[in-house]
């Protein structure tokens, strides 16, 4: 003969003894250790039953009255969605996906039955169905949301029940595995066209140089204020202390709302590179025309039309303006996403040689070894070397009529203030060399030791010229005839021998 519902036996190895647990109408799901001497299954069977009659306790009249009087999950769901709402850790994403799973999955199947009275069967059922319909990341999504709600409908004494059922291993097991995704790193060549191309609106140049310069996440580059850009410092920088949120959908119904950044360490002071500073000056030139009034301190960088917080559809844009510019909008059949500048940036940091816990401080990263949580000082400066590794100076990142008095960005990004663009074209460093050769040596590119690529080094000094390559500017030495010139060292001079 079975147990009947609402029981369980089970075998306890750290007292070797059998135990029963049992549906209990007042004391919820009590268990009761069988003694010693029992070892077969079937003796604790019989011993259990025998124990349950003399006590007089029904547990499947009890599992039953537990269905029928309990509250029920759409009941519970309310109560649970207004204590996480009042819970200011609960980010404004989380708490809609929450809703959007109770509603479109979750109460249409047990909305009206009572939490207590769900059973490990039905809760494997409605994942097997749930898997087949939806993708294995939405699959354990609505999982973990049903589990939580669950787990704190116990905790508030909602549902008297000694586990969590839907956590219950034999429910785990029908979870789907989640496919390793791969990660798209953009080539640094196409974040130099994003950047200066001019074909790309300024706002969104603007915003591709902060993202591919500082490892800054979306959110948080929408939630930057003009008063969080330092860039008259030394050196230039900017602090993350919010970021922006969708609640509900991107663009159809939902709106934007300012919370904290995603974690502790996200809350950081980033250095600006030297395009993001030239592209954010540019960019705030042009700011009021979006607007209508000059930028303030507290007004967003990137703004809505009004002038409030706005979270654009950032991936879709990134896509159509790589094929505004002759790219493609995928790599290796993964469609290209905004986070994808996150990836690349840390990518390019990597390839640099830049220390693990530099990298972590400049992703907003937690640092899991004590001493650089502690005792090891990041200075800002340190930073900046590190993000100064990036190179992106072969970018024409403003065209030169958008900045004022025609001072070229690319000359504004290297420390060439008041400088006009060279008219030939690749790295400003190279660029300078079509001077003449006084402009060529006074004039050496502040940024000239930070250019790391190996296609575009810096110039190099331009070479002295003998007596015997006389010019308008360098005039002939002449021997104590006067009649020719010394050709010493010269080429002509040694040819000539």
């Amino acid at each position: 003969m079975s147990l009947p519902k609402g029981t369980s036996l089970f075998w306890r190895k750290s007292k070797k003894r059998w135990v029963l647990s049992y549906a209990d109408p007042v004391r919820g799901q009590p268990q009761k250790v069988l003694p010693k001497e029992i070892v077969r299954q079937r003796d604790a069977e019989t011993w259990a039953l025998e124990w349950l009659r003399v006590q007089g306790i029904r547990p499947d009249v009890v599992l039953t009255q537990r269905r029928e009087e309990g509250l029920s999950v759409a009941a519970c769901a309310e109560k649970w969605i207004a204590l996480r709402t009042k819970d200011s850790r609960v980010a404004p994403a989380t708490l809609t996906n929450n809703r959007l799973h109770l509603d479109k999955w979750i109460l249409p199947r047990f909305g009206t039955r009572a939490i207590a009275g769900l059973e490990v069967p039905e809760l494997r059922a409605f994942i097997r169905d749930l898997r087949e319909q939806r993708a294995a990341s939405t699959t354990r999504n609505v999982y973990y949301t049903f589990c939580t709600l669950y787990a704190d409908a116990m905790a508030e004494g909602w549902v008297n029940s000694p586990a969590n059922l839907v956590a219950h291993p034999a429910v785990q097991r029908e979870l789907p595995e989640l496919e390793a995704r791969a990660v798209v790193r953009i080539p640094i060549e196409w974040a130099r066209v994003l950047i200066g191309d001019e074909r790309i609106a300024l706002e969104w140049r603007a915003r591709y140089a902060v993202a591919f310069t500082s490892g800054a996440r979306d959110g948080e580059i929408a939630g930057l204020r003009w008063g969080d850009v330092e860039m008259e410092a030394e050196p230039p920088v900017f602090r993350i202390e919010q970021a922006v949120a969708i609640i509900g959908a991107k663009g159809e119904g939902g709106f934007a709302k300012v919370k904290g950044p995603k974690t502790k360490g996200s809350r950081r002071t980033m250095p600006l590179h030297p395009a993001a500073k030239a592209a954010l000056a540019a960019w705030r030139e042009r700011w009021s025309e979006l607007v209508g009034r000059r930028p303030r301190a507290e007004d967003f960088v990137f703004p809505g039309p009004g002038g409030g917080p706005a979270r654009p559809k950032s991936a879709a844009q990134m896509r159509e303006d790589l094929e505004r510019v002759g790219l493609p909008g995928e790599i290796r059949g993964q469609p290209v996403e905004f986070r994808a500048t996150r990836a690349s940036f840390a990518t390019w940091l990597e390839e640099a040689g830049v220390a693990d816990g530099v990298r972590k401080r400049l992703m907003g990263h937690a640092v899991g070894d004590v001493t650089e949580r502690h005792y090891t000082a990041r200075e800002v400066e340190q930073l900046a070397r590190a993000v100064s590794l990036i190179s992106l100076c072969r970018s024409r990142l403003i065209a030169e009529a958008r900045l004022p008095d025609a001072v070229s960005a690319v000359g504004a990004s290297c420390g060439l203030a008041g400088t006009r663009r060279p008219a030939s074209r690749g790295c400003p460093h190279r660029a300078l060399r079509a001077g003449p050769p006084a402009s060529r040596t006074a004039m050496r590119c502040a940024g000239a030791r930070d250019c790391t690529s190996a296609r575009n080094p810096p110039p190099t000094p331009w070479p002295r010229r003998c007596s015997g390559m006389a010019s308008a500017d360098t005039p002939a030495d002449t021997s104590a005839s006067g009649t020719s010139p010394r050709r010493r060292g010269c080429r002509r001079s040694r040819a000539a021998g």
